[in-house]
């Protein structure tokens, strides 16, 4: 890469405005910073422009970003497609309607229980604890 003559004239105004602003004490800050600073600024360049051509010679395109983000692990909110989404309705149907059994399994024994009177259960029956997901007992048998 060589400097033209034409370049040379935008070249020495960036390079002496430290002289002009703070003096010598500025020029060795000034240097650094406008290094660092391009090299961030050329390195970020490059980063896109090797993403915008790789996705250019891809033949799958690529996801739209919302939904990118949405697939994340890190986001509490998950994407379903039809088939998940039936699956876990008919799962929670299926613990709502074990739940109103149970419940109904015990308005039938209180029932029972107000019309006759009470009768010693034999110690031998076995009682059966559920534990559900949210740590609730019930009690079957």
């Amino acid at each position: 890469m060589s400097l033209s003559l034409f370049a040379l004239p935008r070249l020495l105004p960036g390079l002496t405005t430290p002289l002009h602003i703070g003096g010598r004490s500025n020029i060795i800050p000034g240097t650094l910073v406008g290094t660092v600073t391009g090299y961030l600024g050329q390195n970020a360049y490059n980063y896109f422009d090797e993403q915008h051509t790789s996705s250019v010679t891809d033949p799958e395109p690529r996801k739209p970003l919302l939904k990118r983000i949405l697939q994340s692990k890190y986001m509490p909110v998950k994407v379903l497609n039809d088939e998940e989404y039936e699956a876990m309705l008919r799962e929670k149907m299926f613990k709502v309607k074990a739940e109103i059994a149970i419940l109904d399994e015990d308005i039938e024994r209180l029932r029972g229980g107000m019309e006759q009177p009470e009768v010693e259960m034999p110690k031998e029956e076995k009682v059966v604890a559920i534990i559900d997901e949210r740590g609730l007992r019930r009690r079957e048998g």
